[in-house]
């Protein structure tokens, strides 16, 4: 007996998973696993494998602490007048002259901002990859990430 048109599924309907609780709870799950293992070491001073990257780019955020954020003449006094290297636009280094407003020692203001710009750019991943593909794509893209 063949089925009728009628009785078969359309080929457009699109077929729902049910999204388990284990798919809602693992974004926030790894989210806070990397901030558990991240925040010790959020007051380590800026001398690792990087050092000269991550010391220019405190340097600027420090400049900018000081004496105010201009993001078109971001100044490194090292080589010389005018003071300024652009190695890309700094508004990172803005944002970390931000929280160093706030309080925060130079470097773990910088650890701060970084993991934080991190944070952020995980949650907009999740964000994407869950509207394009699904939720439980959607966490083991953030699981990679």
């Amino acid at each position: 007996m063949r089925p009728t048109p009628s009785s078969l599924p359309s080929v457009t309907a699109r077929t729902a998973l049910p999204t388990t609780t284990l798919v809602r709870l693992l974004p926030a799950a790894i989210l806070i696993l990397t901030v558990l293992i991240h925040l010790p070491t959020l007051d380590q001073p800026l001398v690792e494998a990087h050092t000269f990257r991550q010391t220019q780019t405190a340097f600027t955020a420090r400049i900018y602490h000081e004496q105010g954020i201009d993001l078109f003449h971001p100044k490194l006094p090292v080589l010389g007048p005018p003071w300024e290297i652009p190695f890309e636009f700094p508004l990172f280094q803005a944002a970390a002259s931000v929280v160093m407003a706030a309080g925060l020692p130079d470097d773990t203001a910088m650890r701060v901002t970084g993991f934080a710009s991190f944070l952020l750019a995980a949650v907009l991943l999740w964000a994407l990859v869950r509207r394009q593909i699904g939720a439980g794509a959607a966490a083991v893209a953030l699981g990679v990430f």
